[in-house]
């Protein structure tokens, strides 16, 4: 996300309020097993009926973390913190080995 201002765009702090009433509403709503079932009405009934820009991208990737919190670290995020075993640079190193869509990457062709 980028959270430039803008009038009527999500800013970060409506996105943080959405999913912590979303989250207090149903204790499952981001559960890794609900993630990985994630669907664009279901996305838009979590953040209170609003559209997040390109949804089909976004719910991709909420799929995509859920099923690897499922196939990987038992359906925890907490697993996969402990599993890096405080540090910083392994949790990132698993994040962008495990999730693909958390690889922000590019490839020029001049560079071998």
């Amino acid at each position: 996300f980028c959270f430039w201002p803008s009038e009527g765009t999500w800013e970060y702090a409506d996105l943080s309020s959405a999913l912590k009433t979303a989250a207090e509403g149903d204790a499952g709503a981001l559960s890794a097993e609900a993630l990985a079932g994630m669907d664009e009405a279901r996305l838009r009934a979590l953040l209170g009926g609003r559209d997040l820009p390109d949804m089909p991208t976004r719910v991709r990737l909420l799929r995509e973390v859920g099923s690897v919190l499922n196939d990987k670290y038992g359906g925890s995020a907490a697993r996969l913190v402990e599993e890096c075993g405080g540090s910083a640079v392994a949790l990132v190193a698993a994040v962008v080995r495990d999730f693909p869509g958390f690889r922000d990457e590019a490839h020029h062709p001049s560079v071998g």
